[in-house]
């Protein structure tokens, strides 16, 4: 019996360096071969922060002290410690996470589709999925958060199967730095609760899994928001943006997307001196613009959020038709009508995602951040149709002929460039 099990180790070993290998091949060669220019807008100022953090300024922009989540900056700033100011070696090392985050997708998926064959098919697909290569080039959160955050559920799913103390503590820690990279995520708790009550249903086992994790989720984010309170005496959990986000997503120029309408307006410190005055009267502006509508415009409007969040090209990529979402996406579609009932947790994850989006704006940069969990559930999908299909051959003629159309319009659209499209 213990040969057996230590050649499964050793075969999973296998698979997981292959995968591993896979993806750091794939994202090495776009990263060589892509020509990155010197950082501009977000990309820029998380440089400029990083620089200022080695200069011993902290984490400062523009007057700004909390317009930056902080961990990003300081995970770039240890970088640039390390090999100096060099764009090419922060890629490199965010190469390495996306690959690791291809290894993070698989284990998910072995816990939740329950077969290591179809886990190393979600892991493999993770390699070749655009949006998982395209983040390692720019200097964005996206790609150190969707590691943190693919990481953080798996810690979820560990809890869930064997709730020990260090699994609490662990996951709540990656958590908390997973919010503290990008802030999208400080509502999951709340979901994590949701979850965990209607998998129970006894307060004890709730409490039991729950309290810890969310203390230590707590107590890492916490010396950030006591900075924060410290600095703008408010509660300040992460950043001062919403607002300004808020604002940019309720205005006419918006249609579902995001306009920034502050220099429109001439949105500057002498018009609200603080930065949290600021935060706070974006929210009034973008709230007096919903009331000024009707119920079918602002419902058109959730619906726009929605339509742009699932747009099938991709803006940062020089709108390329994005082809990996696009065929994964009726499966994925399949895969959480298939799991509804499952009180799998990757549809509260999902429901995170589609929440932020309804209350801000949506963009397919917002999608990149959930691509993990987008394909283990189109995997998962995938797994049901072609366990229902009886007739094998035909369900390979179907999906490969869904392939080839898709492949098409991906070929199409890079030679002729629909410009109607974007």
């Amino acid at each position: 019996m213990s040969c057996i099990v230590t050649e499964a180790v050793k075969k999973e070993k296998r698979l997981l360096l292959i995968l591993f290998a896979v993806a750091l091949i794939i994202r090495l060669f776009f990263v060589i071969t892509f020509k990155y220019a010197i950082p501009e807008n977000d990309a820029g100022g998380y440089d400029q922060v990083a620089l200022g953090i080695l200069n011993g300024k902290g984490i400062f922009f523009k007057g700004l002290y909390s317009l930056f989540p902080p961990l990003y900056p300081i995970f770039l700033s240890i970088i640039y410690a390390i090999f100096g100011h060099s764009y090419h070696w922060a890629l490199i090392i965010q190469v390495i996470i996306s690959s690791l985050t291809c290894l993070v997708v698989y284990f998910i998926a072995k816990k939740l589709i329950k077969g290591r064959t179809w886990a190393f098919i979600a892991g493999l697909f993770s390699c070749f999925y655009l949006d998982m290569i395209l983040i390692t080039v720019p200097l964005l959160t996206e790609c150190l958060f969707t590691f943190l955050f693919s990481l953080a559920a798996l810690f979820l799913l560990k809890i869930e199967e064997a709730p020990k103390l260090s699994n609490k503590i662990i996951g709540g820690i990656i958590l908390g730095l997973a919010v503290l990279t990008r802030p999208v995520v400080m509502l999951l708790p709340a979901f994590i609760l949701v979850w965990l009550l209607l998998k129970y249903r006894g307060v004890k086992a709730v409490v039991s899994r729950f309290f810890v994790y969310f203390l230590f989720f707590c107590l890492t984010v916490a010396p950030w928001t006591m900075r924060n309170y410290i600095i703008h005496h408010a509660f300040v959990p992460v950043t001062i943006q919403s607002g300004m986000v808020f604002w940019g997503s309720h205005n006419p120029s918006a249609n579902g997307g995001y306009f920034s309408v502050w220099t429109q307006k001439g949105f500057c410190a002498s018009w609200a001196p603080t930065e949290v005055e600021r935060d706070r009267q974006g929210f009034k502006e973008g709230l007096k613009f919903l009331k000024s509508q009707t119920f079918l415009q602002n419902a058109k409007l959730v619906f726009l959020k929605i339509w742009w969040f699932l747009f099938p090209l991709l803006p940062t990529a020089y709108y390329k038709y994005d082809l990996t979402f696009v065929l994964l996406l009726p499966f994925f579609v399949i895969g959480i009508w298939h799991t509804r009932k499952s009180n799998n947790l990757l549809l509260y994850i999902m429901a995170n995602f589609l929440l932020t989006v309804m209350i801000f704006y949506g963009h397919p940069r917002l999608r990149a951040p959930a691509s993990p969990f987008i394909i283990i559930l189109g995997i998962a999908g995938l797994k049901y149709c072609y366990d229902r299909f009886k007739d094998k051959a035909f369900f390979s003629f179907v999906t490969s002929g869904w392939i080839l159309f898709n492949l098409g319009i991906f070929i199409s659209h890079a030679v002729f460039n629909f410009k109607f499209l974007h």
